[in-house]
């Protein structure tokens, strides 16, 4: 798995490539928490180069959420594909974590 990363502002847009399964979820963890660990509360995880979402991502995702949201952060994610936004519809999350179509909305929102 690889990653981009931009600053805009106080916020950190980091955009993981490929599939977040079992394997890469944890290589996706290992990322969130080093830029968490460096201090970023405010974090966009831009999904649009992301191919699938197993259970094992999802669960990753809610840990990512709710370590910021215990630091005064928050986590925003945006960009899905149709069908990755589809597993987060039927999983239910998209009532769970804050999810933009587009990475303009989602920077928006943190202000």
């Amino acid at each position: 798995m690889t990653f981009t990363e931009e600053r805009n502002d106080e916020v950190l847009i980091l955009g993981p490539s490929g599939r977040i399964d079992n394997e890469n979820s944890t290589v996706l963890l290992g990322k969130i928490t080093q830029v968490i660990d460096a201090g970023v509360r405010n974090l966009l995880l831009d999904l649009s180069a992301v191919t699938y979402v197993t259970s094992a991502g999802l669960r990753t995702l809610i840990m990512a959420a709710k370590r910021l949201a215990n630091l005064g952060g928050k986590l925003v994610l945006a960009g899905m594909n149709a069908q990755v936004q589809r597993i987060f519809e039927i999983s239910g999350l998209t009532s769970v974590l804050t999810v933009h179509p587009t990475k303009a909305e989602a920077l928006s929102s943190f202000r």
